[in-house]
Formats: C-alpha cells, sequence, structure tokens
C-alpha cells in the first residue's frame, strides 16, 4: 500500500508534463504552462524521499502518509522561500 501511495504524485506529475506537453492541458499557451509543473515535480520528489525514509519508522498507514504530505509540504515551502531570499 505504502509503495502504490509513493508511485501516485509520480504518475500524476508524468501525466500532467504529457498533457501541457501535447496540449491537451492550457493555462494561457507558451512554455509558462511547464513552469507550473515545476512546484508539483518537486513536491512529489519530496514526497517520495520523505515517504522512504519514513517507511520504518511511522507505525499506521495514516500516520506514515500524514507525515510525508507534512515533511513534503514544508520542504517545498523552505524551496520557495529559500530561493525568494537568494532573488531578492
Amino acid at each position: 500500500m505504502k509503495a502504490l501511495a509513493l508511485l501516485i504524485p509520480l504518475i500524476i506529475t508524468s501525466l500532467l508534463g504529457w498533457m501541457i506537453s501535447e496540449d491537451y492541458l492550457s493555462f494561457g499557451g507558451g512554455e509558462k504552462d511547464l513552469f507550473l509543473l515545476i512546484p508539483w515535480c518537486l513536491w512529489s520528489i519530496f514526497f517520495d524521499l520523505s515517504g522512504l525514509l519514513l517507511w520504518r519508522v511511522a507505525a499506521s498507514f495514516k500516520v506514515w502518509l500524514l507525515k510525508s504530505l507534512m515533511y513534503s509540504t514544508l520542504s517545498l515551502v523552505f524551496v520557495w522561500m529559500s530561493l525568494f531570499y537568494i532573488w531578492q
């Protein structure tokens, strides 16, 4: 069950990337659409990394999933804020 939960964000990321590149999904045209995919891709990578690190630590599936979601979101916020701080 945990392995499937780890694969779902990566599958959605590749599906969204394919839909954007084939113009099935358009947010205004151009290369800007792919820039919307970058935060999702980073989040899914962070989710996989935190999920793998918490694989044996968390007691139940629900606790493991909530901690993985929290750590991946906080990691993305940290990266976003540090890039914002660097570019200021």
